[in-house]
């Protein structure tokens, strides 16, 4: 199992934000983490993934109860997804989302696969925030119910599914997570 970057983009124990270290390590007596504005956002970027300089905003920007996704390009022109959430349970499953990414991304490097998927870069967590970067790929969500037999779309989506599911699997209890609370998760091993 791969291990996330070392230094700034590995994300920060708990116990760094001083909400944490007065409550004895959880935060629910706290006030709730502030609203960050989409550039506070992507400066937190570039201290997540080393070399990463924002130049300007772009899409996506959305929002949803847990979770807030800000559009980042840098000065090489690469075009970034910042995530931040303030719930525990919604870190845990950006950070395993991450680790199958990471896994799928080697396969498409590989060449086993006909599409590509984001690719995280680095990780933060900043008074009471879990910040995840990843690479952005442009498109757009599809529509199921729009889906109609035969060819185009939805031959597209089911060979892209025929491939991930021609995949050989392995899978070990150590390469799983193992969730030690229902707010807290760690590497199995």
């Amino acid at each position: 199992m791969s291990q996330p970057p070392a230094g700034p983009s590995a994300p920060a124990s708990a116990s760094a934000s001083p909400h944490a270290a007065a409550s004895g390590g959880s935060v629910p007596d706290a006030e709730p983490a502030r609203e960050r504005s989409p550039l506070a956002l992507a400066a937190m970027a570039a201290v997540a993934v080393p070399g990463l300089d924002p130049a300007r905003l772009a899409l996506p920007q959305e929002r949803s109860a847990d979770l807030r996704v800000v559009g980042v390009v840098d000065t090489q022109g690469r075009h970034w997804e910042v995530l931040e959430t303030h719930a525990d349970a919604t870190g845990a499953t950006l950070e395993a989302e991450a680790e199958v990414l990471r896994r799928i991304g080697r396969i498409v490097d590989d060449g086993r696969l006909s599409f590509d998927v984001p690719r995280p870069a680095g990780t933060l967590r900043q008074e009471g925030s879990y910040i995840q970067v990843r690479s952005h790929l442009e498109g757009r969500p599809i529509d199921v119910d729009s889906l109609r037999p035969g060819p185009g779309l939805s031959a597209g989506l089911g060979r892209a599914l025929g491939e991930l599911h021609d995949l050989p699997t392995r899978w070990s209890p150590r390469q799983a997570c193992r969730y030690t609370t229902p707010t807290t998760y760690a590497p199995a091993g």
